[in-house]
């Protein structure tokens, strides 16, 4: 009984201090590093542009955030309840006003010219990072490449209204899309 209290009490808590839905995705930088995915390291040569993105979220927001990563084009699609089947993704979606769960998928799919090989997601708050950091590859053995499994992470929210707020993290690595 005392449990069921102390969880009505941080419930009330998060409903008293949510302030809206998260925030459009910011992208923070382009960077040309190397990437190392089933024991083969792509760098520059491969013509690899890695992106990051963070996205500030809000307690109380159902909405599920990210990126889904779709055609040749470039074209992206934000927030959205669609399948992704087929497309590159990071996503993530608050459960319970408590915690947040994040998933990720390389589909070796063609976006914006190149081919994406690679993506990773991981949640901070403040300096401090509050989940693990998970990657999601896209297979380069077969039939030059497909897609990888997905990944998820996950960590609780805050109680605390003075804390900085949780930020969803992720980067997409793509490379020119002939390197096989």
């Amino acid at each position: 009984m005392r449990r069921l209290g102390f969880v009505l009490v941080c419930t009330a808590v998060l409903i008293a201090t949510a302030a809206g839905p998260a925030s459009a995705a910011s992208r923070s930088g382009t960077d040309s590093q190397s990437v190392v995915i089933n024991g083969r390291k792509f760098g520059p040569k491969d013509g690899l542009q890695v992106d990051s993105y963070r996205i500030e979220l809000t307690s109380g927001s159902t909405d599920e955030v990210g990126l889904i990563l779709t055609d040749a084009t470039g074209t992206q699609s934000g927030i959205s309840p669609m399948a992704t089947w087929g497309s590159s993704y990071a996503l993530s979606t608050e459960e319970w006003q408590w915690w947040y769960h994040g998933r990720a998928k390389a589909a070796g799919n063609i976006y914006s010219g190149k081919r994406i090989v690679q993506v990773c997601i991981w949640y901070t708050r403040g300096q401090a990072v509050i989940s693990p950091r998970v990657c999601s590859n896209a297979d380069d053995n077969y039939y030059c490449w497909a897609p990888g499994p997905e990944v998820t992470t996950e960590c609780t929210d805050t109680i605390d209204p003075f804390a900085p707020p949780t930020v969803f993290n992720f980067t997409v690595a793509r490379i020119d899309p002939n390197v096989c």
